[in-house]
């Protein structure tokens, strides 16, 4: 992630944080911070309103400690669960950079589409990197609970 190594310490995080509330106030995304045990564990939010659409990008990151405990999967769920519901938002966009197999089990594991492949779309560490389109439809979500 292009933004991992800009964050060094503590100042760095609650600027972070800082910044997510002025996102957040402005309604130009929506961050919210998973807390396990009392630690921030990670984090998971619209990183952009697609608002004439009625869709949004979505991004997530969870300490390495932490993953393939499923705890991505149920914050997810009800994240998206109040994106459809209470925000009335009818797509829901997750970007992956291929080599990410985690996040990528993750979006399976939540039944979205792959749509396609961008190719070179990300440039970082002085390298391009591919990276996978996954979407979900409301119609597509609401349906699983049926």
């Amino acid at each position: 992630l292009p933004w991992v190594d800009g964050t060094r310490s503590a100042a760095d995080s609650a600027a972070f944080i800082q910044h997510s509330m002025k996102m957040n106030a402005s309604g130009d995304q929506l961050i919210t911070f998973l807390i396990w045990k009392g630690q921030l564990a990670g984090s998971l939010g619209v990183v952009k309103f697609i608002k004439d659409r009625k869709s949004c990008e979505v991004g997530y990151w969870l300490r390495s400690d932490l993953q393939g405990k499923g705890i991505m999967t149920r914050a997810c769920t009800a994240f998206i669960n109040y994106l459809f519901r209470q925000k009335n938002l009818n797509r829901i966009e997750i970007f992956v950079a291929s080599g990410n197999a985690k996040s990528k089990a993750v979006c399976k594991r939540l039944g979205f589409s792959h749509e396609g492949t961008l190719r070179q779309a990300l440039w970082l560490y002085n390298n391009y990197h591919d990276l996978e389109l996954y979407a979900m439809l409301k119609d597509d979500w609401m349906d699983r609970d049926s």
